[in-house]
């Protein structure tokens, strides 16, 4: 993509007007985030998900683990962090997971990582296929 057509593009999404948000609260088993059967490409010829089913319950922290390319990040596309600390020394690692999970008091949070350390502040792991 070159520089004209990529500012075409920002510009168009910089245009679409925001969805309407509702201002009812969630409640109970509502806040939590379900796939079924969902099949994904980003080409159209290499399926990343097929017919992938997943319920992420509410008010955790939760991380799928797998082979890169398997999906995890296009399987968490609401509230994913995606590597958060793939650039970090060990120390600084530790701080950052700290801060997450302190940090994210009722909220649902999937965290995307192929380091296993960062897997033992997670509350499930979901293994991908």
């Amino acid at each position: 993509m070159n520089g004209l057509s990529a500012s075409r593009r920002l510009f168009e999404i910089l245009d679409t007007p925001e969805p309407q948000t509702g201002r009812e609260a969630l409640t109970g088993d509502e806040k939590s985030v379900r796939f079924e059967n969902v099949s994904f490409s980003y080409d159209g010829e290499r399926t990343i998900l097929d017919r992938f089913s997943l319920t992420v319950p509410g008010k955790g922290l939760y991380c799928p683990v797998g082979l890169s390319g398997c999906g995890k990040s296009t399987a968490a596309p609401l509230l994913p962090l995606d590597e958060p600390t793939a650039n970090l020394d060990s120390l600084n690692e530790a701080v950052v997971l700290h801060s997450i999970r302190e940090h994210r008091g009722e909220r649902t949070v999937v965290l995307v990582s192929h380091r296993r350390s960062t897997l033992g502040i997670a509350d499930s792991v979901y293994e991908m296929p």
